[in-house]
């Protein structure tokens, strides 16, 4: 089941949690290139990286789960950090390109995200 929800916690943090199923189920060898798309995704290159925290991964044959932790400015400066080098909007944006590369590949069935997948697959850095 799809889901897409923003979740704000007490210590200044809030997720973002997004589940998407595919097309139809991947073949048990398409799991290999989606693991490697999935971490090339979360640390390669300068679309990669825009959130404080991978709280949660899950990636099945059926289906691909994502949480991401993102700390409010109060936060950040609390740890003495004054600047992220992205805007929060930017980090909500890094959701969707995750998930739009991702269906570029693998094909997303039906979906909970307020936008259009391909029009964040070659999303502006």
């Amino acid at each position: 089941m799809s889901q897409y929800d923003i979740y704000e916690s007490v210590d200044g943090c809030f997720d973002i949690f997004a589940e998407v199923d595919f097309l139809q189920s991947l073949k048990m060898e398409e799991l290999a290139d989606l693991l490697q798309l999935v971490s090339k995704l979360l640390t390669e290159g300068l679309e990669s990286n825009r959130f404080e925290g991978l709280v949660s991964l899950q990636v099945s044959l059926e289906k691909v789960s994502l949480r991401l932790r993102y700390y409010q400015k109060p936060k950040l400066l609390s740890l003495g950090i004054e600047h992220t080098g992205y805007e929060q909007p930017e980090g909500l944006s890094y959701l969707f390109y995750f998930f739009a590369i991702i269906n570029k590949q693998f094909s997303i069935g039906k979906h909970p995200l307020p936008i259009k997948l391909q029009d964040y697959e070659d999303y502006p850095w």
